[in-house]
């Protein structure tokens, strides 16, 4: 049996950025743990993606400076849990081209869409990025990498502007 309680997303320090309850048997605050069980492991290469602490079972992945967190307090398929959070930012990339801590506060309406398309009552439904657009018809607020005006990178306060050299 594959449901999941919560989806979580939090921010390299554990901040909580997106939230959605999809059964109402967990309170929110058990996330407040995650990160101090995270911490407490002695290097990344020992975090193990799947625990159980207090009867909670958390399953998450760790995608840039973001983490993907699935909690449930019901014997839950982990192999099916980790596939679909990667799903989640697979579909996530596609829609905005980055994911970082800062595309998701710019689109966090278009998540908690996303969130309710991609699962019903805990169980995965569309994870097609395609299927999702047919859908969700708000656009992403995609990030931009901004290039510096030429002029403010080759500003040199000796040389004329405009010279070209012949080879």
């Amino acid at each position: 049996q594959m449901s999941l309680s919560s989806i979580f997303i939090l921010d390299s320090q554990g901040k909580k950025l997106i939230y959605r309850d999809y059964r109402g048997d967990l309170p929110s605050s058990c996330i407040d743990k995650f990160y101090k069980l995270i911490c407490e492991q002695e290097s990344e290469s020992t975090i193990a993606p799947v625990f159980c602490h207090n009867d909670i079972n958390y399953l998450f992945i760790q995608h840039n400076n973001l983490y993907f967190v699935a909690v449930s307090n019901k014997d839950s398929n982990a192999l099916v849990a980790l596939s679909f959070l990667y799903k989640l930012t697979r579909v996530l990339h596609e829609y905005f081209g980055w994911l970082e801590d800062e595309s998701v506060r710019d689109n966090f309406v278009l998540i908690y869409e996303i969130l309710d398309e991609i699962m019903d009552f805990g169980y995965p439904q569309l994870t097609e990025s395609e299927v999702l657009k047919s859908y969700i018809f708000e656009s992403a607020q995609k990030m931009e990498i901004i290039k510096a005006p030429p002029a403010a990178t080759n500003a040199v306060s000796w040389r004329k502007e405009g010279i070209k050299y012949a080879n």
